[in-house]
């Protein structure tokens, strides 16, 4: 894989983060061989960027990519990850500082055996908070295949929660955005503000 920038400032965050049901925290080396073991299947697999057939691959894909991701437990034990990288904003040449790091793209992936139990929706909504409100982003992206549906659903309702937290906080959202926010927020790519 080629070098991901972006890597989130996990340290401005309080950590470890909890949901109700969940904690997650930032991956370190020693999560490899756990996260191979919940993404080799092929059912899980073949949702990836990169199928995991081999271990030590594995490992030396991972030392790469553990600065980004955070990981999911489930009473202490690990059920998936999450993975979040910053972009910059598109922008005009004279604010380009004020554009840098300010988007991300996110994704995750839970284990077969903890599927269908919404902790995928409850790790990505919780994703989102940090998003926003950890680390000050304006923007998330989450892509998925379209005949992903569990993706698809855990992404339709992590952005609805969000939604309706800051509709709680003083915006209205819409189908075609929000008012009282300083950002828009579009349905249809991603989750702004």
């Amino acid at each position: 894989m080629n070098e991901i920038i972006g890597v989130p400032d996990w340290g401005r965050l309080a950590r470890p983060r909890a949901t109700e049901r969940l904690t997650l925290r930032p991956a370190t080396p020693e999560d490899a061989d756990t996260m191979f073991a919940y993404r080799s299947p092929e059912s899980v697999g073949h949702w990836m960027t990169m199928l995991p057939t081999d271990v030590v691959a594995r490992r030396t894909d991972f030392d790469k990519r553990y600065p980004y991701a955070l990981m999911i437990e489930l009473d202490g034990e690990v059920i998936g990850d999450l993975f979040l990288k910053t972009e910059n904003a598109r922008s005009q040449t004279e604010i380009v500082e004020q554009a840098r790091d300010v988007t991300a793209e996110i994704g995750w992936c839970t284990a077969p055996a903890h599927g269908g139990s919404g902790f995928a929706t409850e790790a990505a909504g919780e994703l989102l908070t940090i998003a926003f409100d950890g680390l000050g982003l304006r923007r998330v992206i989450a892509n998925c295949f379209a005949v992903n549906e569990p993706s698809g659903a855990s992404w339709s309702a992590s952005a609805c929660a969000v939604k309706r937290s800051m509709s709680a906080r003083g915006c209205t959202a819409t189908a075609s955005g929000t008012t009282g926010c300083p950002m828009p927020c579009s349905p249809t790519n991603g989750v702004s503000r």
